[in-house]
């Protein structure tokens, strides 16, 4: 680029691979998962204001699964079974940003949640509509 260079070109771009596996299809609008936002500015998708409240407390704020020294080295592969909404996912992805997350959750409702918290969040790995 020389000096006073004004002009515009195209040097990248990005092509997102699908991250959706299973026969899950978009759900309509009402049975949707819905964002909640947080003071800090961060947002999260799920179906349960309550739920909501009992996984973060207990996930995030507690930590319940990084008890008794339990850490993640850079690039751990974490198996989330039974994701719900990816609230584990979301710890490991704030603790361990190069993990690579592979998220299982049946239920269309509560994957739609799983799904957005992946995409909304750039969470690395994969999500699984199956059970």
């Amino acid at each position: 680029i020389k000096d006073n260079d004004t002009s515009v070109s195209l040097s990248a771009y990005v092509v997102k691979d699908n991250i959706t596996h299973g026969e899950f299809k978009e759900l309509p609008k009402d049975k949707q998962a819905k964002p909640f936002h947080f003071s800090d500015g961060s947002t999260i998708y799920h179906q349960s204001d309550r739920q909501l409240a009992m996984l973060f407390k207990e996930i995030i704020e507690d930590g319940i699964y990084f008890r008794n020294g339990i850490t993640l080295a850079e690039n751990s592969l974490v198996l989330d079974i039974g994701s719900n909404i990816g609230t584990f996912s979301i710890d490991v992805n704030m603790r361990q940003p190069s993990a690579t997350i592979l998220a299982f959750e049946p239920i269309p409702q509560i994957f739609s949640g799983l799904k957005k918290n992946f995409e909304h969040r750039e969470i690395n790995g994969l999500v699984f509509n199956y059970g």
